[in-house]
């Protein structure tokens, strides 16, 4: 029975997951996702503040609850990738927001700060719409355990 879940959370994390979140980053679907995941960096450096944007993202839990039950190495190098996309839109959200704000107080031309700040919004609203999807996405992989098993 456990087998029968840790392919269907894999099936779901690497089919289902990974590709929201790489259109959530506004990366070609098209791209080589084989060696996305094969060169997937360690654990990314989350670093206060961010978390607070990170975990307001429901595709990061559904993307833990999938590599925890799938169980094993692929799972944890796909979740690192769309921790990674998720951090690198975070950070950029953060440093964009506190540019814009900063030059802003020192009197500073600040419209390429805020024009960056503006992009970085919009992508993170990206980020932020996947939700609905992610609990259709849910749903569907809870009804397809549930049909694996019975």
């Amino acid at each position: 029975m456990g087998a029968i879940i840790e392919n269907t959370a894999l099936h779901w994390l690497e089919e289902i997951l990974l590709p929201i979140a790489i259109s959530a980053a506004g990366l070609p679907p098209e791209m080589e996702i084989e060696n996305f995941i094969l060169n997937a960096s360690d654990e990314p450096n989350i670093t206060i503040g961010i978390e607070d944007y990170i975990n307001d993202l429901l595709i990061i839990g559904a993307s833990v609850i999938a590599n925890q039950l799938a169980n094993n190495q692929r799972a944890k190098r796909i979740l690192q990738c769309i921790r990674t996309l998720i951090v690198q839109d975070a950070i950029e959200l953060i440093n964009a927001r506190e540019l814009a704000f900063d030059t802003n107080l020192e009197g500073i031309d600040n419209s390429e700060f805020e024009l960056r700040y503006r992009r970085a919004e919009e992508k993170w609203e990206h980020w932020k719409s996947t939700d609905h999807k992610i609990l259709i996405e849910t749903e569907h992989f809870i009804r397809k355990c549930g049909e694996d098993l019975f």
